[in-house]
């Protein structure tokens, strides 16, 4: 009967720590994800405020804690719906498509849709489309000649950098009172251009 009872016991916690480590698995990736994105933040922020005051090393400092690409959880879990409108819209614009890309443009939380259009360089656009009502909703564009996107991970807005012939350029585009905005924040002339961490990786229409 004791030789049971204590069976028992052992089983018990076998069967909690069993349930303690599969919990912790899916707990840890999920927090430290977060936590990440919340350190890309602060860091972009670092690198925004040096290269706007001209502050180039400082800037590539903060740069170099930032990831080459940007990782954001809301990517990974846009729903069924979302993704049926983002493709859709993807499909009814494929004509001077380059590619597209996906990124939370107005912190809300969710993963909005950004195309990268254009017949050259010189009218290149980024349009933004975020995922209202079922459907894809367009916002406004911005200028893409030239240049990489980049996510502002948990931040209003994204980061255009342009690099062509010498001259660079870095500028921040958000979202308020339901327009698309810009503030420049600084140019120069200088090779090799100057990269922000978190870049977008773009997808083919066929993807």
């Amino acid at each position: 009967m004791i030789n049971n009872l204590n069976e028992n016991k052992r089983m018990k916690r076998i069967l909690l720590c069993a349930f303690l480590i599969a919990f912790s698995a899916i707990l840890i990736p999920v927090t430290f994800a977060y936590a990440s994105e919340k350190s890309d933040r602060e860091n972009m922020k670092m690198v925004m405020k040096y290269y706007k005051a001209q502050k180039y090393k400082k800037a590539e400092k903060y740069n170099k804690k930032l990831p080459t690409y940007a990782n954001e959880k809301c990517v990974k879990n846009m729903s069924v719906d979302m993704k049926k409108a983002y493709k859709k819209t993807v499909k009814s614009n494929k004509k001077n498509l380059w590619d597209y890309y996906y990124t939370d443009f107005d912190n809300d939380g969710k993963a909005d849709l950004i195309l990268h259009m254009g017949t050259c360089e010189a009218d290149a656009t980024f349009k933004v489309f975020r995922f209202w009502n079922g459907e894809a909703k367009y916002l406004g564009s911005i200028p893409a000649g030239h240049s990489m996107i980049h996510a502002y991970p948990k931040h209003n807005g994204v980061l255009t950098a342009l690099g062509h012939m010498g001259y660079e350029a870095i500028d921040y585009y958000y979202l308020k009172n339901g327009k698309i905005q810009h503030k420049k924040l600084g140019s120069r002339e200088h090779e090799p251009y100057f990269t922000p961490g978190c870049a977008l990786k773009g997808l083919l229409h066929s993807d």
